[in-house]
């Protein structure tokens, strides 16, 4: 029996990638609503559930959380104030996709602290409240 070759998780970050620029060129270049826009939204659904699994990976690999917790809050930072003037929020309404993962890693990590059921459900809805308003919205945190 032939085995599968899989794909390395760099080329899982390529599709990733370039299923969110697929996305974002098409609200920029395709009509909305239209059938090729739709297409390619589709195909650029793919980059959440991606993102989300290589925030919850990279939890299980990495040696220092505390660390990757203050990579994602710098990039946080930084992506967060080009995100609010492109779409033209206001800098406290809204924040980038970044923050959103962010709160997931978080949310990981407290419930691998405490094994109790209700303290973590509590802080995952304390999570989901953080990230309403953030790009992929309380989803990408559950």
């Amino acid at each position: 029996m032939r085995s599968l070759k899989c794909l390395s998780a760099n080329q899982i970050k390529a599709v990733a990638v370039t299923a969110m620029l697929a996305d974002h060129l098409a609200w920029w270049l395709l009509t909305t609503g239209s059938a090729g826009s739709q297409l390619v939204h589709f195909i650029g659904r793919l980059t959440a559930p991606l993102m989300c699994w290589f925030i919850a990976h990279g939890y299980t690999h990495t040696s220092d959380v505390r660390r990757y917790i203050q990579r994602l809050i710098i990039f946080a930072v930084i992506s967060h104030f080009p995100y609010v003037i492109y779409f033209g929020f206001r800098w406290y309404a809204n924040t980038s996709v970044i923050f959103t993962l962010l709160l997931g890693l978080i949310a990981i990590h407290f419930c691998s602290k405490y094994r109790n059921k209700t303290l973590q459900l509590l802080f995952i809805l304390f999570c989901c409240i953080l990230a309403y308003n953030s790009d992929w919205s309380y989803i990408a945190v559950l």
